[in-house]
């Protein structure tokens, strides 16, 4: 699907550009439109566009003296401003002999094609048709040759306080994104820049419940949109209560599993209910693992993250620390230790416990093409899944994990 953004005054050349574009299916595009520059930057600002086409005798605002010159300034602030969402094509028009030779000029030391606009003609409705087949044909052709698109997805189970602790930390200005055929969840893309200035592009969101089909449904609705070329998840998870394990730990899960996977049945001698596990484990990337198995000895990255938690509410006294480990994903939320037992003994290592990590790994193994590169789980310590499991450090787990997982972005991957 592309999106178009037409910028244009008059009523008669926007009613002209509709009976074109209504001869597209709404599955191929959809289109808004502004009748000044100053509603054009705020569209730019919040969405991206695929199109714009530009009236060249536009107003800056609404009632306002329309001036050709106006359109040359949006131009160049398209190219210049950073917070503007940059359109794949702008498609000047004007009427034929409209343009002053300094416009001419200006215009033609851009790549911005012109399209002379007539009354009772179809040559330029031709052109405009033509120009938007091209670019349908364009973005399908991006599909169907497995490209990435999006940098980096990142999902979280919970919108609070996970997800908004996120963008938080990320630091980023978040724009919602528009997908016409998904009425049910949220996307928002952000910028980041790494190490060597390099902008990467960000899409984040929500489950709208929490476990592992939530989760899997909206993994492969991420995967499918946004094609990201690396796929996180951060947020809380229980720890294993040991020596070791603190609250506000990062938990990195070197493998993740569907806990409730098995088989119930009556134990013939005893007569008593049994559960055998059946665990279908999905592995961390080895490069992944590396990266991490350098960062727990970081203990500067780690004092920084700690330091860098701006209240003391729900902080705890023990410095951070990052585990990498077998993880379990579970359909329910545990505040029984008994329940956390029967996991451990089957896995002797098991370091954490959450929800929607299975899901997330399942879905991502087993989505169209392109597989993102590395799926990872990055989740913090907020309770012991026992009966002293509380909200009091959900918060300061939610920043570790995130915190974490931006120096990964801008530090350590590679775009």
């Amino acid at each position: 699907m592309i999106s178009i953004l037409i910028i244009d005054d008059t009523s008669e050349k926007v009613n002209n550009f509709k009976l074109v574009l209504d001869k597209f299916c709404l599955s191929d595009m959809n289109y808004s439109i502004v009748n000044d520059i100053k509603n054009a930057i705020n569209e730019l600002n919040k969405h991206y566009y695929d199109l714009v086409v530009l009236d060249m005798f536009i107003p800056f605002e609404w009632g306002g003296e329309p001036d050709p010159q106006n359109a040359i300034d949006f131009i160049s602030q398209i190219n210049q401003d950073e917070d503007l969402h940059q359109p794949l094509s702008i498609l000047a028009i004007t009427k034929i002999n409209e343009l002053g030779q300094e416009i001419k000029e200006k215009l033609n030391q851009t790549t911005i094609s012109l399209l002379q606009y007539k009354d009772n003609s179809d040559v330029w409705k031709l052109q405009f048709e033509n120009r938007i087949k091209a670019l349908i044909g364009i973005k399908k052709n991006l599909f169907t040759r497995q490209c990435f698109d999006y940098d980096i997805a990142v999902i979280n189970a919970l919108q609070i306080p996970e997800h908004e602790m996120l963008k938080k930390v990320f630091g980023c200005k978040w724009s919602t994104i528009k997908v016409e055929s998904d009425a049910f969840n949220n996307y928002y893309e952000g910028l980041l820049e790494d190490k060597n200035g390099k902008t990467i592009r960000c899409v984040a969101t929500y489950a709208n419940q929490m476990a592992g089909t939530a989760s899997a449904s909206l993994t492969t609705k991420v995967i499918y949109n946004f094609r990201p070329k690396y796929l996180f998840m951060t947020g809380i998870a229980a720890g294993v209560e040991n020596k070791v394990i603190n609250y506000g730990d990062i938990l990195v899960a070197s493998e993740v599993w569907d806990g409730a996977s098995g088989k119930i049945k009556t134990d013939q001698q005893s007569g008593k209910t049994i559960f055998e596990p059946d665990y279908r484990q999905k592995s961390l990337d080895s490069e992944f693992t590396n990266i991490i198995s350098r960062l727990k000895a970081n203990t500067d990255l780690l004092s920084s993250i700690e330091n860098n938690y701006q209240t003391r509410n729900g902080k705890p006294q023990t410095h951070l620390a990052i585990h990498s480990g077998p993880m379990a994903s579970v359909p329910a939320v545990l505040s029984c230790k008994n329940e956390i037992d029967k996991i451990q003994q089957h896995a002797r290592k098991l370091q954490g416990i959450e929800m929607e990590s299975y899901g997330m790994f399942y879905a991502a193994a087993n989505a169209i093409k392109p597989l993102p590169k590395i799926v990872a789980s990055l989740k913090s310590v907020s309770d012991f899944a026992d009966v002293k499991k509380n909200d009091n450090y959900q918060e300061y787990a939610s920043y570790t994990s995130a915190a974490l997982l931006k120096h990964i972005i801008t530090n350590e991957l590679d775009f």
